[in-house]
């Protein structure tokens, strides 16, 4: 495994009280990375349940109030860990179609207890993603592209991945947007044309009363590819 560093890690999500997520806020690469998420995933869905983390059901709310995705569409999730985005997809969404990557092999043997996804690949934004490009109707991914995980610059290789037309939704933590390399990598691709504002979602609290994250405020960032 590649010791390639992902995003840098923010001082104010080092200090989250949640055990795990704190872990992998420590992260400086994506062995580190991996190694967290092999060792989490057989306890993951346990220590994430709804009241305590609202990452996921906030993307699919948002797609399905705006009607972003059609429910008959094809999904990847991306860094779809032990399934939880997915079963949300599912059981709020009523989406039918979904494919998963994930860099952990531990995460995705219990995303496949779920029997959620027709396809679970395993690979490494940045690195590798054995999927075929304009492959997808859209990507999804929650708690992502964040600190200590894939950094700004993985966007070109999902968005590869969808069909003109498709959509990028993923969630990101709104009070280190200003300061992190996304607004950079955002304004690239609208400027090549590769992809379009579709809406953002309003912001919400991935980890409501969690005072030392801040309750990790989110939004879905939503984009249309146009090529």
């Amino acid at each position: 495994m590649s010791n390639l560093e992902v995003a840098p890690t923010d001082e104010k999500l080092a200090s989250c009280s949640h055990e795990w997520v704190h872990k992998s806020y420590q992260c400086t690469s994506y062995a580190e990375n991996e190694k967290v998420y092999d060792e989490w995933a057989k306890v993951y869905d346990s220590t994430m349940d709804p009241d305590h983390y609202q990452a996921p059901i906030g993307l699919v709310n948002h797609l399905k109030k705006n009607s972003l995705v059609d429910v008959e569409a094809s999904v990847v999730d991306i860094g779809c860990g032990t399934g939880l985005l997915g079963k949300y997809m599912v059981e709020l969404g009523g989406f039918k179609n979904l494919d998963g990557i994930d860099q952990s092999q531990g995460m995705l043997d219990e995303a496949g207890k779920k029997g959620i996804y027709k396809q679970l690949v395993k690979g490494t934004l940045g690195l590798d993603l054995p999927l075929p490009d304009n492959t997808y109707d859209a990507a999804v991914s929650s708690g992502v592209f964040t600190p200590g995980h894939a950094p700004a610059k993985s966007l070109y290789d999902v968005a590869k991945l969808i069909k003109p037309g498709g959509i990028v939704c993923y969630t990101l933590k709104y009070d280190l947007y200003e300061n992190s390399d996304y607004p950079a990598v955002h304004k690239d691709m609208e400027e090549k044309g590769i992809w379009e504002c579709a809406g953002h979602s309003e912001k919400y609290d991935a980890l409501p009363g969690d005072k030392g994250a801040g309750n990790c405020p989110l939004v879905a960032f939503t984009w249309r590819v146009l090529k």
